[in-house]
């Protein structure tokens, strides 16, 4: 009885793809094309003798090859590194970018003269002497500080808040904060607002 090849009817997984080496149709093989991880399956006959014929170039796969399932590029890229308590916020672009936020609050403690960033928490602790605490420059809507007494001894040793060129609910003048255990979140608003003392 005459035998009928029919050659391979399944695929076989090759490994990763190398020169110089037969490939037949139906094999499958991984390579790496521009820093993109994909898996091609051959779709015409490849002799060893061939040093050229790679799976893609370029993302362009070869006329021997035929993507079986493609790879991407990170769509997140390089995860930035934040402070203690920030968090990742998508530019909601397709290529989805994220860059470091504070949208969850980073307390610190603090206890001399200092300078706040936007979204910074501060447990001010005036139980040895007074301090100011001055916020940041250049504010935009929305900027966030808050500040605690951390000791309860504002009403001893008072901590000011200093501007740094902004008002303050709607004065142009620092705030001096006198009042034992008090908590305060300041957002900005305007120029003319200037920080808005809540709470």
């Amino acid at each position: 009885m005459a035998k009928i090849d029919l050659g391979k009817i399944n695929f076989v997984f090759r490994g990763t793809w190398a020169a110089l080496t037969s490939y037949t149709e139906r094999d499958v093989v991984i390579y790496t094309d521009s820093n993109i991880l994909s898996t091609y399956v051959c779709i015409t006959p490849v002799g060893s003798a061939t040093v050229g014929d790679i799976p893609s170039v370029v993302g362009v796969a070869d006329a021997n090859w035929a993507y079986m399932t493609k790879g991407v590029t990170d769509a997140l890229g390089a995860i930035p590194q934040g402070a203690k308590g920030g968090s990742l916020i998508s530019d909601g672009a397709s290529s989805q970018t994220f860059t470091v936020g504070n949208h969850t609050l980073a307390w610190t403690d603090m206890a001399t003269a200092s300078t706040a960033v936007n979204g910074g928490a501060y447990f001010c602790d005036t139980a040895t002497a007074a301090f100011t605490l001055t916020l940041p420059a250049s504010p935009v809507a929305g900027d966030t500080v808050w500040i605690v007494d951390a000791k309860g001894t504002f009403d001893t040793n008072n901590l000011t808040v200093a501007g740094n060129g902004a008002n303050i609910h709607r004065q142009g003048t620092d705030v001096t904060m006198n009042i034992n255990d008090v908590s305060k979140m300041l957002v900005y608003h305007n120029a003319t607002n200037g920080w808005i003392i809540t709470g």
